[in-house]
């Protein structure tokens, strides 16, 4: 969930993942995936960048040890073998 204000001042919180696009019009009006509109007083940069945010947020608690096999570098560079055994270890626990 991302906190975002309404144009009325009022604080709320959305599920990111129902965002199906965001528009400046001049004010950012979200619509949902469920056909719903919100105006909101952020910017479209905002949300994008809180929705990020919420979506690494998420996949940091899933996988911890993330950091420790993905370093930017490909699988294959990185030595795929050491990323394929990290995964498979990982999802037999």
């Amino acid at each position: 969930m991302i906190e975002l204000t309404r144009l009325n001042g009022n604080k709320f919180s959305i599920n990111s993942d129902t965002i199906k696009y965001i528009e400046a019009t001049p004010d950012t009006t979200i619509s949902l995936t469920t056909g719903e509109k919100i105006l909101v007083a952020e910017t479209c940069e905002t949300v994008v960048n809180r929705s990020i945010e919420h979506r690494a947020k998420v996949l940091r608690l899933a996988w911890p040890d993330a950091g420790r096999f993905l370093s930017g570098k490909t699988a294959e560079s990185a030595g795929g073998d050491a990323v394929r055994t990290a995964l498979a270890s990982s999802s037999n626990s």
